[in-house]
């Protein structure tokens, strides 16, 4: 009670100089909040400190986004007996998930695919520091080919199978048959590729027998039909149980899924946690 009569007599603002002096913990907190604000509506390219070195992304919503989904939500955290485990990256954008790979397990060794030649250098730049890092600019795919490619930015550009001549925003990318990096074990193993995830989890299904974790964000288009069940089915066969979360749930699916629908955007959105017990 003592305590609490005198807490009352320092206004908030004298508390807070003060646990920011006293509690390392409450400064770090409060410097990575106010980093996080500082970033949050830059619409250029930016450079943070917050991972603890120069850190490059295309804009601030970027970096902000990733920052709270990788480390402080820890979407991809995960536990192995492996000082070296083998993780593959399928759209590594600029590379922050492979630094979080990288902290978590320092001698791991990562392969990461990113096809947007822009977004790519800045993925080159900011792993400079790390070594058993392999990252490539192309496009995942179900065999070595050239595929359309439609630039978004952010999170969202994607393959493209319709060749819209009169989108300036596609381009042509390299793209390569994943079944090729599924010959060995795999301990982690990410697809974040904006909706050719289905084709992909088809293609190399028979491969997922050499794979220990996986983790799949599925997105399905209004104008095609949606194959969750399709993806679910195929790690059910390949021994892996599952958890699945909506990161963005909707509070009136009845009506926001119609909207979504009218508007041609993703429709559904969900993340997969695949494992082997």
């Amino acid at each position: 009670m003592f305590r609490n009569i005198i807490s009352s007599l320092f206004p908030e603002k004298v508390k807070h100089y003060y646990r920011l002096r006293k509690y390392p913990e409450y400064r770090q907190n409060y410097e990575e909040e106010q980093e996080l604000l500082r970033l949050k509506h830059q619409k250029q390219e930016i450079t943070s400190n917050l991972l603890g070195f120069p850190f490059k992304a295309q804009n601030g919503l970027v970096f902000v986004k990733s920052y709270e989904e990788i480390y402080q939500k820890n979407n991809y955290y995960f536990e192995t007996d492996k000082a070296a485990p083998v993780i593959i990256d399928c759209g590594s954008n600029v590379g922050m998930s492979i630094l979080y790979f990288k902290k978590l397990y320092p001698n791991a060794k990562i392969i990461g695919f990113e096809p947007d030649a822009y977004i790519y250098s800045l993925l080159k730049e900011n792993i400079t520091l790390f070594s058993d890092i392999e990252v490539y600019q192309k496009a995942v795919w179900t065999e070595d080919t050239t595929l359309s490619f439609v630039l978004e930015g952010n999170f969202s550009s994607k393959v493209s199978l319709v060749d819209d001549k009169s989108n300036s925003r596609i381009v042509k990318v390299e793209a390569v048959d994943l079944n090729k990096f599924l010959e060995q074990k795999v301990d982690f193993f990410k697809i974040d590729v904006e909706g050719a995830e289905y084709y992909l989890i088809e293609h190399i299904a028979p491969k997922l027998v050499n794979v220990d974790k996986i983790f799949i964000e599925y997105h399905s288009f209004s104008e095609k039909p949606q194959n969750l069940s399709v993806i679910l089915n195929i790690l059910e066969k390949q021994g892996f149980r599952y958890d699945i979360k909506q990161p963005f749930p909707t509070k009136r699916p009845f009506i926001d899924q119609v909207t979504r629908m009218r508007e041609k955007i993703f429709d559904t959105h969900f993340e997969i946690y695949g494992f082997k017990l």
